[in-house]
């Protein structure tokens, strides 16, 4: 797999242009909120799965969506201005082309008939609205319903590619909203199994980390795994706590058998210090290429011990947004080693 080495975003969400280079294998976004570093995420969920779905097999731009608390299913009609609302939650300037650029690929979203939003013209009656994407396709439709003197929207999805690109967004939801494909923690697992790399015993190891308990077996039942307890108790994977199943199903997205593109939301969500020095110590020494947003000092403290354990200190930038002006971050990039030096003066923007 191709690492991310360089990425520049325009026009995308609250963003008006950035441009981040010399990305490495672990890349970490911190700062204090509303300063852009979700959506440098999904800008980077976007360019890594462009024209495909997820290792999950979502749909991008819903999956975003639905992060953000819109549902791009509502099937009852949108209200007049309801269709700029799904509009920004994209387009910083609806008139201007959201673009995505990396050295892996460029993405790029048009808003098509941009004008319809105004009232009628000449007696125009054709208000329909798409989103374009350079891929050669609409994304998605928003079509006009005329109920007597008034307008509504519906929401239109065209079919799109089944092709599963080599990357996965996760955050604190992707285990217990329903949209995600996922009742329980199991069937995120046996969606991603087919591409990990893992060992029974090694699981079973860090399982018992996280658990605190030891444990004598795993063993697996169609879309449930089960503990085996050395007491004897069967514990199905899915009775366990939030914080032990969100572990797991990062555990298994950083051990897959090839490299891919790893994207955490806040992953010290849920996860009590010890936890959080378990999925560090995991971030150190996956194949994969990871990015990563926090607001906890702690949890970039772990992360920068864990890699310095294994010599890969090397491997980390730590990137500190401070603020965005005019729709511009300011970022100031470390790292590992310098990172190290100035983690205290990271935390400053975050107490």
């Amino acid at each position: 797999m191709e690492y991310l080495d360089w990425i520049t975003i325009r026009n995308f969400r609250a963003i008006s242009e950035l441009e981040l280079n010399n990305l490495s294998k672990i890349n970490v976004f911190i700062g204090k909120n509303g300063v852009g570093k979700s959506t440098v995420l999904e800008a980077i969920y976007l360019n890594t799965t462009w024209g495909g779905r997820d290792l999950l097999r979502r749909h991008p731009i819903k999956t975003i969506l639905f992060r953000r608390g819109l549902n791009p299913y509502i099937r009852k009609p949108l209200a007049e201005e309801d269709p700029m609302v799904y509009i920004s939650y994209f387009f910083r300037e609806p008139y201007q082309p959201i673009t995505i650029s990396s050295n892996i690929t460029t993405s790029e979203l048009r808003l098509w008939n941009q004008r319809t939003l105004d009232k009628y013209v000449s007696g125009e009656t054709e208000r329909r609205l798409v989103i374009m994407a350079n891929y050669g396709g609409p994304v998605v439709e928003i079509e006009p319903v005329e109920y007597g003197e008034y307008t509504r929207y519906v929401l239109k999805w065209p079919r799109y590619s089944a092709s599963r690109k080599r990357a996965i967004l996760l955050d604190d939801n992707t285990f217990r909203t329903p949209y995600y494909g996922t009742s329980s923690i199991s069937e995120v697992v046996v969606k991603l199994e087919e591409f990990s790399l893992i060992d029974v015993d090694n699981l079973r190891v860090f399982l018992q980390k996280v658990t605190g308990s030891p444990i004598k077996r795993i063993y697996k039942k169609i879309a449930e795994i089960i503990l085996l307890m050395e007491s004897g108790e069967k514990i199905p994977m899915s009775l366990l706590g939030d914080g032990i199943k969100t572990a797991m199903g990062y555990y298994y997205a950083l051990n897959t058998e090839k490299p891919v593109t790893v994207l955490l939301e806040e992953p010290e969500n849920h996860l009590h210090p010890g936890l959080m020095k378990i999925l560090a110590e995991e971030i150190a020494k996956t194949k994969s290429q990871v990015f990563i947003t926090t607001h906890s000092i702690e949890f970039l403290g772990y992360v920068l011990d864990s890699c310095a354990k294994l010599g890969v200190e090397s491997e980390v930038r730590v990137f500190r947004f401070k603020s965005i002006d005019g729709g511009v971050p300011n970022v100031e990039v470390y790292n590992g080693s310098e990172a190290n030096v100035a983690i205290n003066t990271i935390g400053v923007d975050l107490r």
